[in-house]
């Protein structure tokens, strides 16, 4: 329950912060400094990710 005398936190965080701060996470060491993913450390921890997830089909520009 919301304690009425602590005001609410307000979202400063940009949706792109966010997804960022998100997939970081979620990547840990596979994620490289130059921004690239290692997928073998994914495999590794068992985290699978396909293309798929990272881009449903729909989302985006058409390939056409």
């Amino acid at each position: 329950m919301l304690d009425p005398k602590i005001p609410p936190q307000i979202e400063t965080q940009t949706e792109e912060e966010w997804e960022e701060e998100v997939l970081t996470k979620a990547l840990g060491d596979a994620l490289n400094t130059d921004g690239s993913v290692d997928f073998k450390k994914l495999r590794a921890r068992g985290l699978a990710l396909t293309l798929d997830e990272l881009y449903p089909e729909g989302d985006g520009d058409d390939e056409s």
